[in-house]
């Protein structure tokens, strides 16, 4: 699939204000706050 220099990319996945946290036996611990994302056509991601 080709695409024009000019199109705009088209975004397949698009995060906002992503929050995780888990429990602990010392409370809770949040290990990503505030993330926001966008993955266009054609990209790759990984979260670790």
């Amino acid at each position: 699939m080709n695409r024009s220099d000019n199109a705009k990319p088209v975004s397949v996945l698009e995060v906002e204000d992503l929050t995780i946290a888990y429990e602990t036996g010392r409370g809770d611990v949040e290990a990503v706050r505030g993330a926001s994302f966008q993955v266009t056509e054609g990209e790759t991601v990984g979260l670790v």
